[in-house]
């Protein structure tokens, strides 16, 4: 986020510019929340992610396909997954909510992956 804040910013940047603005905002991330576990500062690693640049919701949609995942992990529990997958492979190119609706029932949900959360926690206790 903090690249694409940059950017917006300084519309008119070369990609060296880019370049060398990724490098210190990657840093100050690790520095900040990194290193002190680590114990290793400016560490260039957050930046090598290019794609997120020529894609910019490529990231972001991680968030989604992990609950996406999660709820659908809960359906296959109560339906047999060979017709399931197909059906709902076959319900072709919807928005992620309408897709879950027609594919498991409910809305995109976030609690499918709460549940599994608290199921983790209980069994370290």
């Amino acid at each position: 986020m903090k690249m694409w804040q940059w950017l917006y910013a300084n519309p008119n940047a070369t990609a060296a510019e880019l370049r060398d603005a990724v490098l210190a905002i990657t840093k100050e991330i690790w520095n900040a929340y990194y290193a002190p576990v680590f114990g290793q500062n400016d560490q260039p690693i957050l930046g090598i992610y290019s794609h997120m640049i020529n894609s910019p919701m490529y990231l972001p949609n991680y968030a989604f396909g992990h609950l996406i995942h999660f709820q659908l992990e809960e359906h296959f529990k109560t339906h047999e997954f060979a017709p399931e997958v197909l059906r709902i492979f076959a319900l072709g190119q919807l928005t992620p909510n309408e897709w879950m609706k027609k594919a498991v029932g409910t809305p995109l949900s976030n609690e499918a992956i709460l549940k599994a959360t608290e199921e983790a926690v209980a069994k370290m206790k």
